[in-house]
Order: C-alpha cells, then structure tokens, then sequence
C-alpha cells in the first residue's frame, strides 16, 4: 500500500487479547505505519483512540480482539461523531478474525489469521472492498450485534471463571478459547441449570409491528403492536442478534439477518436434555416447542429475577430488566467474504 492509502486506515486492537500477542503485533507492525496502529487496554485507552480516529477522520477502521472489541470502538467513535457535532463521516468498519468468538468476523467473511491472508485484507480493505450496510443493536448505551440475558451470559462468565481460576498454572492456556466455555459449560452452567429455577418474563413490543417466526422463518400466529405483549413464561434465556452466530460459528439466530429493519429475538425454556441437541442447534436447524423466535425492531425485557447479562460477548453482571432496540444510523461494513472466496 501507498503511503496514502495507509493514512486512510486504521487498525485498532484489543491489547488484552489473548490472540494479540507478540506474533501478532509484530506482524501488524511489519505491515502498517505506528501511526495507524492502535492498542486498547483499558475503557479510557478506547475512548481516546476512538477520539483520535474520529479526529484523523480514518476512512476505513478494522478492529482486532472479537466481538465486544468491536462493539467498544463503534460505540465509542459514535459517540465521539455525536459529541463533536461532526456531519458527513461515515467510515467503513472490518473485523478481523483474532477475537476468541469472533461473530462478526464469520457473518462477514473475514479469514483465520496470518500474515499473508492479513495483508490480503488490509489491502482489500483499503481499495475499493465489497460494503453493505449494517444496523447494530442498541443496549444500555452500547451498539453491539447482539446481547443476551440468563443461559448465553452464563456460559460466559463461567468461561470468565475458568480463566480467573487457571491463570497463572499449567493449564492457562487450555482455559482459553472453545474449550475453556467446554469446562465452564460442562462443571459449572449445566449443573447451575439443573438446580436453579427459571425465572418469569414478560416482553413487551416498543417498537414497529412485530411477530413470531417457525424454524423456516415464516410468520406466525398475530402481528404484535407497540405496547403488546409478546412473551409472557418461563424463560432460561433471552437474546437478540442482528448476525446469525453467537461464535465458534454457533448459529443461534438463523433469522439475524432477513430482514433489514429487525432483528432476531430468541426465547427459550428448553430442558438440560434438549440442549444435548447442540449439534443441532450449533448448525441453526433445530427448532422445538419451548424456543421463540421473533423478529422485532425494539423490546423490553421484564424477568421476576435477576440473572447473568452480556453484550457482544461480555458479560455485564446481572439484571432483571433490559431494553433491546435497533440502532437509528447504519455502519458500513467490510464482506470479506468476496476478497477470501
């Protein structure tokens, strides 16, 4: 890349990343100017970075570290368009796969990591790349593509906890990644699911009409308005999501993406057997009685008491209430799909 092709992108990484490591930042700094390369490792660290790309007005900013890096920056450069008052800047965002969910980066195509598929990317990225537009989902403040309430937000802080608890011995590095959710899943959330009682939930369309879908997709039963009730029961988990994957590829929300004016709400009270069905369930085609699929525009999630709460993948503690809506503005995203067919 020219000397001015790299002053119109910007790679922004999670320095606390399991994946950016040594070999990573190395290969980063091989490729691109200092200038253009930034490292987060804290809340205030992104909040000034994104102050700074907002001010260099970067046309193109990729973001390395998983799902929740990338719900950070846009949040944070959003909020900094907002603040100064800027009009007419709408930079495309790309997100590389070095996160350790990485769901965006498998809806749109970004390839496993090297040096010669980062290059390609980068340079992809930088001329002409293959756009479309995106709306992410708003939660508590944040813009994120997806956020989820009880079982999902379990799983996670149980793999938070088993990284906490095997830091620092032999067995770190087996904590990390798909098989440390493998150990939190399999001797904490299951066994926390089989003992805890599910709670009550009540969710209340505040958005234009919405309905529910089967395992095809199709609509059924009534078109609900703003103000009606669309879900009144016991819930294990309640999630939204404008992708179809969770991470690893998991595809919980097959209908993420039909429509691009909602979003894909799934509710489920399924038993400890049903979720033996995983395989099913990870390929997005499993369907039965107690999962409720709906596409709306905005909800609110009423629950008789609190439980664990992520958004883009991290957990955020505990809640009994939560609004979930579709952003207003649309970002325009990187297909990496077409630069690594």
């Amino acid at each position: 890349m020219s000397e001015k092709q790299e002053r119109k992108l910007a790679v922004l990484l999670n320095g606390n990343a399991k994946r950016v490591n040594k070999k990573v930042r190395d290969t980063f700094e091989g490729i691109l100017e200092p200038d253009d390369l930034y490292y987060s490792k804290s809340l205030s660290d992104s909040r000034q970075i994104a102050r700074t790309i907002v001010e260099r007005r970067y046309q193109t900013i990729l973001t390395g570290g998983g799902d929740g890096t990338f719900s950070t920056f846009v949040t944070h450069i959003f909020n900094q368009i907002e603040q100064l008052q800027i009009k007419d800047y709408n930079p495309r965002f790309g997100v590389l796969k070095l996160g350790t969910g990485n769901a965006l980066a498998a809806t749109f195509g970004a390839s496993t990591f090297n040096r010669e598929n980062l290059m390609r990317e980068i340079y992809y990225a930088a001329n002409g790349a293959v756009t479309q537009d995106f709306r992410l989902l708003e939660v508590e403040g944040r813009r994120t593509p997806f956020a989820g309430l009880g079982f999902d937000a379990m799983i996670l802080n149980d793999y938070n906890t088993v990284k906490e608890l095997l830091n620092g011995t032999p067995l770190q590095n087996t904590s990390r990644g798909l098989l440390g959710y493998w150990i939190g899943l399999l001797s904490m959330s299951i066994p926390r699911y089989i003992t805890e009682k599910a709670p009550e939930a009540i969710i209340v369309n505040e958005g234009e009409t919405a309905w529910r879908v089967n395992g095809e997709g199709k609509r059924i039963g009534p078109v609900f308005k703003k103000g009606d009730v669309i879900f009144k029961g016991k819930v294990r988990m309640v999630s939204g999501s404008k992708v179809p994957f969770y991470g690893f590829e998991f595809k919980l929300f097959p209908f993420a993406m039909t429509r691009g004016d909602k979003f894909h709400l799934r509710v489920h009270n399924v038993s400890i057997l049903q979720i033996l069905y995983l395989p099913s369930i990870w390929k997005g085609f499993y369907n039965a009685d107690d999962i409720f699929d709906f596409l709306v525009d905005s909800v609110s999630i009423y629950l008789s008491a609190p439980v664990p709460f992520q958004i883009g993948g991290d957990g955020e503690g505990w809640r009994s209430y939560v609004k979930m809506s579709l952003s207003e503005e649309k970002i325009t995203m990187i297909d990496f799909k077409a630069c690594n067919s």
